[in-house]
């Protein structure tokens, strides 16, 4: 889907996707068994651990404080993980986990019947609004 936009000087500006998610939305419905979940939560949290030591790094070495220093070779091997942690990720996103995952393509039969069943299971999970409001 493109959509003609104006920069703020008028020009026109012309891009493939309103946000960064719509390039991957409509490829497929995936669904994460509990180990799948856990293991891509894991993940997610391993990015987060390796983004937090490389920020710590940055920000002594910018106050020129004597704190974290870390070598080439760990500084590599930390990014090298963090590829590692989102493609893993990205696996499960995508239907591939190691049999923990199901992909369905949009254009299967079962893809809409599961998406709006997943749907109707997530709005019955949500707390009732009367209840909510102690009534």
């Amino acid at each position: 889907m493109n959509y003609d936009l104006k920069d703020p000087a008028g020009h026109p500006a012309t891009v493939e996707n309103a946000s960064p998610y719509e390039a991957y939305r409509g490829e497929c419905l995936t669904v994460l068994s509990e180990v799948a979940v856990s293991r891509v939560r894991a993940a997610s949290d391993g990015i987060r651990a390796i983004v937090s030591i490389l920020m710590q790094r940055e920000v002594d070495t910018s106050c020129q404080e004597d704190g974290l220093k870390l070598s080439s070779i760990t500084t590599t091997g930390l990014l090298s993980a963090l590829v590692c942690c989102a493609d893993f990720a990205e696996g499960h996103a995508v239907g591939d986990g190691a049999g923990h995952t199901k992909r369905f393509d949009c254009n299967e039969s079962d893809h809409w019947g599961i998406y709006h069943a997943a749907g109707a299971a997530g709005e019955a999970t949500k707390p009732n609004k009367a209840t909510k409001a102690g009534g």
